[in-house]
């Protein structure tokens, strides 16, 4: 086979192993952060958000076991530290990879659509219906399967002519599309632009879909705190009676409380977005670099050697896999906030274990409350009682609720 095959352009060992080491080091951290999510989105997946959060977290661990392997699935020939696979492991590899890109993108935008239905549209968890949900699901992971699978089917699935330890959507030889002398025995360019430009427009029409929904949340939490601070001031400028006194200072206690919540489903909102990005842009950058649309593969093979086209691979491999890893410190980050308002002096290292042991409840229970006011009180008195910890199943997001029914939305408050 080898001897069919024209020579390539390879990195050097050095350069290429710190490649695989970064990509190694990614991978793992956001396994473990994503096993960490489904663990505890799965005990909390009778509410929609956990389960959109239970579904991405299954993406990002599937497309993280196929970046940590991808580099030992590239078929050997290629003469790359490390490589031990053929085609058919670069096409099963890539295969993964490409169908959980794609899974990932859509289920970031249903995360943001779900933030903006219930902080812009005030849904609760009762207008969430089954039968709708289901239907998106199954567009979530069908259609992308079913590409994928045309993909495999048409040999489109080879390693990159840029990033060479990873199999994307590319005909092979290298440059096979582009020269009269040589045939393409993996694909031909037709089918792969094919695939190549619905895998875009995926990308891209769900991507900004994401965004502008957790712009729309951000400029609606912006609104409602800017009118509340603007009435809180009124009030206080105006002479009432001390009951009115009383009254205005119980209101204002409440819109704080309001403010903040929102500006925790806002800041949630936000910082998934941003980690979506960072998993979106550096594939955006290598497919963009890697495409026949901007350079031959012959200018390509010329220049994936130099340090900028190197250094995009770094970024690559160091920032690309870890969603999971960072989606974690998200997902946890408002029980973080509770457990230290409970425990003060207790280690992040052990807020994570009780984060991760102990089953949360919706709020800190009445007795968590009661302790924690106990223990402002009395910080001075050595024999007081440890407050207990939250309670059976919390939740990481923050709960808006009405005044009118006082009714539970779909975030659990603090």
């Amino acid at each position: 086979m080898s001897s069919s095959i024209p020579p390539f352009e390879v990195m050097d060992d050095g350069p290429y192993i710190v490649l695989v080491v970064l990509g190694t080091i990614s991978s793992v951290l956001s396994l473990l952060g994503s096993s960490c999510v489904i663990f505890l989105s799965f005990r909390e997946r009778h509410k929609v958000m956990h389960r959109l959060m239970l579904a991405l977290s299954v993406s990002d661990w599937f497309s993280s076991i196929a970046s940590l392997f991808m580099p030992y699935a590239i078929p050997s020939f290629l003469g790359l530290p490390g490589a031990i696979g053929n085609y058919d492991t670069c096409t099963v590899f890539g295969f993964f990879l490409m169908t959980f890109i794609l899974v990932g993108c859509l289920y970031n935008a249903y995360l943001s659509l779900y933030f903006y239905l219930v902080v812009v549209r005030n849904w609760r968890e009762r207008d969430f219906t089954l039968a709708p949900e289901a239907v998106a699901h199954a567009v979530g992971v069908l259609v992308p399967l079913a590409v994928n699978v045309v993909a495999a089917v048409t040999e489109s699935i080879n390693p990159s002519p840029l990033i060479n330890n990873v199999c994307i959507y590319a005909t092979f030889p290298w440059g096979c599309s582009e020269s009269d002398d040589m045939i393409c025995t993996r694909s031909d360019r037709e089918t792969v632009v094919d695939i190549v430009f619905f895998g875009s427009i995926w990308l891209f029409v769900f991507s900004m879909v994401g965004f502008v929904s957790t712009f729309c949340v951000w400029y609606t939490v912006r609104l409602t705190v800017q009118r509340s601070s603007a009435y809180r001031f009124q009030s206080s400028s105006i002479r009432q009676s001390q009951n009115q006194n009383r009254q205005s200072q119980n209101n204002n206690n409440n819109n704080n409380a309001t403010d903040d919540r929102l500006v925790q489903v806002r800041t949630q909102a936000i910082l998934y977005s941003l980690a979506y990005l960072n998993t979106a842009f550096w594939p955006l950058m290598g497919a963009l670099f890697s495409s026949h649309f901007f350079q031959t593969s012959e200018q390509i093979q010329e220049r994936k050697l130099l340090p900028v086209f190197y250094a995009l691979q770094l970024f690559y491999w160091a920032l690309y896999p870890l969603q999971g890893f960072l989606n974690f410190f998200i997902y946890t980050r408002l029980m973080v906030r509770r457990w230290r308002r409970v425990e003060p002096d207790q280690s992040i290292f052990w807020i994570y274990k009780q984060i991760l042991t102990t089953r949360q409840s919706d709020g800190m229970s009445s007795t968590v409350r009661h302790n924690t006011n106990t223990k402002s009180r009395s910080n001075n008195n050595s024999n007081i009682s440890r407050p207990l910890a939250p309670a059976k199943n919390s939740c990481p997001l923050p709960e808006v609720t009405t005044d009118a029914d006082n009714e539970q939305s779909a975030f659990a408050i603090e």
